[in-house]
């Protein structure tokens, strides 16, 4: 049984709670490990999944796995390829257990 949002799915919809679409990477530190980032990827797929956000992905360069992952609000236009969706600074999100409004999750 869930108990609920997990840190890296509370700190997604925090995020869109702020702008509409933003490149997933920008919530981690610029030194991130790799399963830091796969773990951010598995939830913004799992609340895609829950059919709260949109998941969209390109790929770049010539590895496997390389590429730019956005997130953005339901209802919202796909960005371009090349769009910048975030500020050069990461923002703190504040990711605690705890919820305002007793687990609203509206955004």
């Amino acid at each position: 049984m869930s108990r609920g949002f997990g840190k890296w799915q509370r700190a997604i919809l925090a995020q869109l709670a702020k702008q509409e679409t933003f490149w997933l990477r920008t919530l981690l530190s610029r030194h991130c490990t790799k399963a830091e980032y796969n773990a951010l990827l598995r939830a913004a797929l799992k609340l895609e999944e829950a059919g709260l956000i949109n998941v969209d992905s390109w790929l770049c360069g010539s590895e496997a796995g390389k590429g730019k992952t956005a997130v953005r609000r339901i209802g919202t236009n796909r960005p371009e390829r090349s769009a910048v969706l975030s500020v050069s600074k990461v923002t703190t999100v504040d990711i605690t257990n705890t919820y305002k409004n007793d687990g609203d999750l509206s955004l």
